[in-house]
């Protein structure tokens, strides 16, 4: 799976490099025309932009600590979710995406939290999947203990889905 990064061309100042060019500040007509090239590609391949929001850095730390409930973030990603696995059955592929938020330690009761949802059915496996590959491959996420890391890469893997028996026992361990 791919992790994609939100971005934005509104409002974002710019350095020049390759292929880009600045003239006092602004984007000159050939760099603009090459953004919004690469903008309409993305359109073409993933729809429509705006409903590509990423899963909020705000929201996933909600979930986390246990201030958000696992029905409402399930009600934010859903859709996404499902997007990525129609995508790995059609295309091969799927995008995981995640916004930009500032460096957080994951640790062993937060990977506890996202394994007790799963296990009281109040979060799909797909869901639960979906979000350790994300908090695996953000740049804005890092782990607190092993036991975290390896916990959040059994949910990522996607070779097969895992027993319950698996689940309450990497649990068990993170208690």
């Amino acid at each position: 799976m791919i992790l994609l990064r939100e971005a934005q061309f509104v409002g974002v100042p710019l350095t020049g490099g390759a292929g880009m060019s600045r003239v006092g500040g602004i984007l000159d007509v050939s760099s603009r025309r090459k953004i919004r090239r690469w903008a309409d590609r993305y359109v073409a391949d993933f729809g429509n932009v705006d409903s590509l929001n990423g899963m909020k850095h705000s929201s996933i730390i909600s979930f986390l600590r246990g201030e958000m409930s696992a029905g409402k973030f399930l009600q934010e990603v859903q859709v996404e979710v499902d997007r990525c696995i129609d995508d790995l059955k059609t295309k091969g592929f799927g995008n995981i995406i995640v916004n930009d938020g500032p460096l957080t330690i994951i640790n062993r009761n937060h990977a506890a939290r996202l394994f007790k949802s799963v296990l009281a059915n109040e979060l799909p496996i797909e869901v639960a999947n979906y979000l350790a590959d994300g908090l695996i491959m953000s740049e804005d996420f890092d782990f607190a203990e092993d036991e975290t890391v390896e916990a959040l890469h059994f949910l990522a893997d996607d070779s097969r889905p895992p027993t319950i028996e698996e689940i309450e026992a990497i649990f068990a361990e993170l208690q």
